[in-house]
């Protein structure tokens, strides 16, 4: 019997050292081919707008029990954001607009995970992230809404925010005002890859 008790011990332990490997913090590394993307959405009284971005960067590293600690960065060249037309794309990066000669990137720092305290790999969570956006040069803080899959190998991120132009001294010319609307509705869906 104690034979038995020791060795269903040691097979319980043994069986559960996988798993505590496989969830100590972790860097995971966005961009590549195929991880998703950043899909921004303007909508004025006389057009809506959608532009993307598939050219992401940045890193997470994730603790997938202890998900609060969670720190890392997603950024997207302004100059890579597509809506679809060639002329505006140019003016969204022109200098009175995004200004990419100045600013050439978009930037959310993430600080924060609240909702799940931790990840079960293969299982979605919600989650609000916690962050600081930096557009223009400003930086403000921002929330945003979604769901976290945690895969071992990979942490895809999909969240959702919106963020007023104006906010990060984007100004809306007279002329383009009935065309794109001071509130953008940003919408994340990225995979991030072990390191």
């Amino acid at each position: 019997m104690r034979y038995f008790m020791n060795s269903a011990l040691a097979s319980i332990v043994l069986g559960l050292v996988p798993l505590a490997v496989d969830a100590q913090p972790r860097t995971f590394e966005f961009g590549g081919t195929g991880n998703g993307g950043v899909r921004f959405r303007s909508e004025a009284p006389l057009e809506t707008i959608e532009g993307t971005s598939n050219a992401i960067d940045g890193e997470v590293i994730v603790d997938p029990n202890r998900l609060a600690a969670a720190r890392g960065r997603l950024i997207v060249p302004v100059r890579s954001i597509r809506t679809g037309e060639p002329t505006r794309d140019e003016h969204l990066a022109g200098a009175d607009w995004l200004d990419s000669e100045r600013y050439p990137n978009i930037e959310f720092r993430l600080t924060e995970v609240l909702g799940a305290s931790s990840l079960t790999q293969g299982t979605a969570a919600d989650v609000t992230l916690v962050g600081v956006l930096k557009i223009h040069g400003e930086e403000k803080p921002v929330r945003a809404s979604g769901r976290v899959l945690w895969t071992g190998d990979s942490v895809r991120v999909r969240a959702d925010f919106k963020v007023q132009l104006s906010d990060f001294n984007v100004s809306i010319l007279p002329p383009a005002r009935a065309k794109v609307s001071n509130e953008i509705t940003v919408s994340i869906n990225a995979q991030a890859r072990a390191s």
